[in-house]
């Protein structure tokens, strides 16, 4: 997850934003960073590499129902379990 908001930060995303919102970000620093603009090498490498992470995330992201995660979800004492059944 520190990948994540590592790579929100070098986009500068902001919490809820959506693909196009990434991807309009990420074209308009492109245009100013990339080497043959004139731009630096290293920071367009970083930020392809937020892009790709970003990307990657929310493509492919799965979800993790194992036994444990769904353990740790439900109430642990009886009194739980009538909070949680109402």
């Amino acid at each position: 997850m520190e990948d994540i908001r590592r790579a929100c930060k070098i986009l500068g995303v902001k919490p809820l934003s959506n693909w196009k919102e990434i991807e309009k970000l990420y074209r308009e620093k492109a245009k100013k960073y990339h080497p043959d603009r004139g731009g630096e090498g290293e920071i367009m490498t970083q930020l392809n590499w937020a892009y790709h992470t970003l990307k990657e995330y929310i493509f492919n992201f799965r979800f993790k129902f194992s036994p444990e995660e769904i353990a740790s979800q439900l109430p642990r004492n009886p009194k739980e379990w009538e909070l949680w059944e109402k």
